[in-house]
């Protein structure tokens, strides 16, 4: 699990990266994409430090919910908007984006205790 979730890290900290130099680049402003970039590199930080140490899990779970609905604001925003024929959302990108965004937001959840049936 401990590659899954460097690799998560990753690809999480990659696309904040991406919807955030997107906006610098193209002059515009989406408060979905600020949201999904600022709120999922923070969410890879506190994932490092959670793993370091154990720590308050809840401002996890917060980056993590506040990223997710800034990667349904950016979507919205860009389906209510006309566009030219052949320009589609980066669902290919956002798709991986969010499940690697779930397996964070797992460090957020109280660990699992497994009980052994008593004989």
């Amino acid at each position: 699990m401990g590659t899954v979730l460097r690799l998560a890290r990753a690809y999480v900290l990659f696309m904040a990266v991406v919807f955030l130099l997107g906006q610098v680049l193209t002059g515009t402003l989406s408060p979905g994409g600020a949201l999904a970039g600022a709120a999922g590199g923070v969410a890879v930080w506190l994932s490092r430090r959670l793993a370091a140490r154990p720590g308050p899990r809840a401002a996890l779970g917060a980056c993590v919910a506040a990223s997710l609905l800034g990667v349904g604001l950016h979507a919205h925003e860009y389906y209510s908007a006309p566009h030219a024929r052949g320009s589609y959302y980066a669902w290919v990108l956002v798709g991986p984006f969010v499940v690697a965004l779930l397996l964070l937001g797992r460090g957020a959840l109280p660990p699992v205790r497994i009980r052994s049936p008593r004989p």
